[in-house]
């Protein structure tokens, strides 16, 4: 039997697990995707997670990679294993020369890339010979986890742990990343966890219930800022949330 340590999904004993807190949920579901990655109109299967302890819910399936609940929180479950990543030591941090960048913006209009109005991962990874002959070693991105809209300074969170939609899937991000190494530069991001965007927060609600506060378990009693409703942080299964999710993402 798994001893589950996250919440989440990953890869674990050639299952795929799935891991949620929703302590005010009847029932949990997980729908499998069956066809090609993205296809929203694709078939699906439904899987049924086993209620835990203290409002968890679980469950390991063989023979799937990937998982679909809806357009707006389609997810994909990565074998770490699938990457091949090239060798690279991180600099000291007393030898770190760090040039930060805003991914939409660094290669678009007036580009010769093509003119976009918002640039992807792909865009700026063709322009890393650029940043390294400038004597830079490593590159900071401004917030890059998804947001509303598809223009934004990224300060906006819908999904802390899901790479922006329109810079590039999360292969597209994991070859970025290589691709950097392999140009000599270091990659360091720019998270956002003190606040959530106002409008479309995946966790805001989360498993239905608003009985104590209108954005629910993640986020009542949490801290009132200009940009957003904060986590609720009091909460041990919020901490773990950020925790063991960080735990898990590549």
């Amino acid at each position: 039997m798994t001893s589950y340590h996250t919440i989440g999904a990953w890869k674990e004993n050639g299952e795929t697990h799935f891991r949620v807190w929703a302590p005010h949920a009847q029932k949990v579901d997980v729908l499998i995707q069956q066809g090609p990655q993205w296809d929203f109109d694709s078939e699906t299967r439904e899987e049924a997670l086993s209620r835990e302890t203290d409002g968890y819910w679980s469950v390991g399936l063989s023979g799937m990679t990937r998982f679909h609940p809806d357009n707006h929180n389609a997810s994909v479950v990565v074998d770490p294993e699938s990457m091949s990543w090239v060798d690279f030591d991180t600099p000291g941090f007393e030898n770190f020369i760090i040039y930060q960048l805003h991914v939409g913006s660094f290669a678009g209009r007036n580009d010769p890339l093509g003119n976009k109005p918002v640039a992807g991962f792909a865009d700026v990874a063709a322009k890393f010979g650029y940043i390294r002959g400038l004597g830079f070693n490593a590159i900071e991105l401004l917030p890059v986890h998804e947001f509303a809209a598809d223009r934004s300074w990224g300060y906006n969170p819908a999904s802390f742990f899901a790479p922006e939609s329109v810079c590039g899937s999360p292969k597209d991000l994991r070859l970025f990343v290589n691709r950097a190494h392999t140009e000599g530069l270091a990659v360091i991001f720019d998270v956002v966890y003190n606040h959530a965007g106002p409008g479309d927060n995946v966790l805001w609600r989360y498993d239905g219930s608003a009985i104590h506060d209108p954005g629910g378990i993640y986020f009542e009693g949490g801290q009132i800022t200009s940009w957003g409703r904060g986590p609720a942080w009091w909460k041990e299964e919020v901490r773990e949330f950020f925790l063991r999710m960080n735990s898990i993402t590549e």
